[in-house]
């Protein structure tokens, strides 16, 4: 796929998020990203994410960005086969002097042509939050992948990926389907270091209330040690 028609869908979702910036559900932020993966014997791999989350628009209003939350992510991989892999771990969320808690199931299959790469990811989490019941939630993304030159990655070259995912959650008699639109623009230092931005945006409540749209320029360093 060339890189104009990469073009094309990033309009296409700026197209999107305009038509929705005149719902009053809207939440604008940042979410700066510091992702370190580390190999480990026997195919195993750890991956260590921290994010910060922050909102700078939100009922109807602007103001300086303020925090929101803190997100402290730690996964467990195991490569089973030649394409797939299968991981599990926690998250631990600080919100508002609150400790939110998370665990994680996830499996993982990639495909590689000859420029493009693909990959689908199937989640299942477990939210556990003081005096709420728990809230499960059902995922899955589909992350295309290409470099703006040649067939490959190489460093010092920067490369395009687009994330589409559906996310259902449930909770007691609750219900909600979120649906996630993240084109990204990455560039590559070397193999253990890269750097991407993005526009993470999420649209929400489809079920149970009225449609809530919140997008997040993300800027995500990821190291491997």
């Amino acid at each position: 796929m060339s890189i104009r028609k990469w073009i094309g869908i990033f309009c296409c979702w700026l197209f999107l998020v305009n038509n929705n910036i005149a719902q009053e559900r809207l939440q604008l932020g940042l979410l700066p990203v510091l992702n370190v993966n580390k190999k480990l014997k026997k195919d195993f791999k750890l991956n260590i994410k921290l994010e910060n989350r922050q909102i700078f628009y939100q009922d109807q209003e602007w103001s300086t960005p303020f925090y929101d939350r803190l997100d402290f992510t730690n996964i467990l991989s195991k490569k089973i086969g030649l394409t797939t892999k299968i991981a599990g771990g926690y998250l631990i969320r600080f919100r508002n002097q609150e400790i939110i808690t998370r665990t994680i199931q996830q499996f993982a299959l990639i495909q590689k042509f000859s420029t493009l790469k693909l990959a689908h990811r199937l989640v299942t989490d477990q939210t556990f939050q003081k005096e709420k019941a728990v809230k499960y939630r059902f995922r899955y993304r589909i992350s295309a992948q290409i470099p703006f030159n040649g067939q490959s990655i190489d460093p010092q070259e920067f490369y395009f990926k687009f994330n589409h995912e559906y996310l259902y959650a449930l909770q007691d008699a609750n219900r909600d389907l979120e649906i996630r639109i993240v084109p990204v623009l990455g560039y590559k230092f070397k193999d253990t270091n890269k750097l991407e931005i993005a526009f993470d945006n999420r649209l929400g409540s489809f079920i149970m209330d009225a449609l809530e749209t919140k997008s997040w320029f993300t800027i995500a360093w990821y190291i491997v040690l």
